[in-house]
């Protein structure tokens, strides 16, 4: 069993103390999103667990706690975008993500450190060639502390469509997609870094780009060096590769309040039960 930590909330950045305490407890109580008086008992136990994978933009709490883990196979997708407050609100400054990054490497290993650059949001600020410069001062901060880079552009939905709406984001076109993913590509070949993207319908292979998996399965039997079962996640979207796992988080948790995100119905609503008693058995 993989266990995704969490494409539903940031659980470093917010429920670090929280998610040890589970780890000690050896289980986790799940609710089902669609029925909350439903839940799952998920083992933590180490013979039960292939591997973690942590979604997280500030692990700078969590990088202290790592010790807690040395038992367990792990990696984590690092986002580090460079927008400004009016798109993640809620999210530390660019300077300190990329010490906290390289802090974070340094620890666990670059090969478990995945830069995560997503999504790009294509707006009046926000345009093409400020993509590439920025994608481009970014991986060559990081390079070093990295083997491979995750992208994907921004997807609308109902959630998130007002938001979005409200800077001025617009959909990307194939002709804006191909010129970002041949710059993206050109500036990881030059870095020596593997580059994918995340849940695309488009071919970007030409450019360099190949399609990815987020939760690999691959990668957890790299680290590790374990074979480990695995097979398509059939509860994701089409488009996406991720091997089969289990969220352990829960929607509306994150009061990091980024406007792009689908996992947040209500940010001034944001419950933070989980974050302000870490002692319970689910979020």
């Amino acid at each position: 069993m993989i266990i995704s930590a969490s494409r539903r909330t940031d659980i470093p950045a917010f429920h670090g103390d929280w998610l040890f305490n589970r780890i000690r407890e050896g289980f986790i109580n799940v609710k089902n999103p669609r029925n909350s008086k439903q839940f799952r008992h998920v083992s933590l136990s180490y013979d039960s667990v292939d591997g973690i994978v942590f979604w997280t933009k500030n692990p700078r709490r969590f990088i202290s706690h790592l010790e807690e883990l040395k038992n367990y196979n792990y990696y984590f997708q690092f986002t580090l975008n460079s927008y400004g407050k009016e798109i993640e609100p809620g999210v530390p400054p660019y300077s300190l993500r990329i010490d906290d990054f390289k802090r974070l490497s340094d620890k666990i290993g670059p090969e478990k450190n995945v830069l995560r650059i997503d999504p790009v949001i294509i707006t009046e600020k926000y345009t093409v060639g400020w993509h590439i410069e920025s994608f481009e001062k970014t991986v060559f901060l990081l390079q070093n502390y990295t083997e491979r880079i995750v992208f994907s552009f921004v997807d609308i939905y109902r959630k998130n469509a007002q938001k979005l709406d409200s800077v001025g984001a617009v959909e990307i076109g194939e002709d804006q997609m191909s010129q970002i993913a041949l710059n993206f590509g050109n500036i990881c070949k030059i870095a020596g870094l593997e580059v994918f993207t995340c849940a695309e319908s488009m071919d970007l292979s030409s450019f360099g780009v190949r399609k990815g998996k987020c939760v690999d399965a691959r990668l957890l039997e790299r680290i590790s060096g374990k074979t480990i079962s695995s097979k398509k996640d059939r509860s994701q979207r089409e488009q996406c590769l991720c091997d089969e796992s289990v969220d352990i988080g829960a929607y509306s948790t994150c009061p990091a309040g980024c406007i792009y995100c689908y996992a947040n119905q209500n940010v001034s609503g944001v419950s933070e039960i989980g974050y302000k008693d870490p002692t319970k058995d689910f979020l």
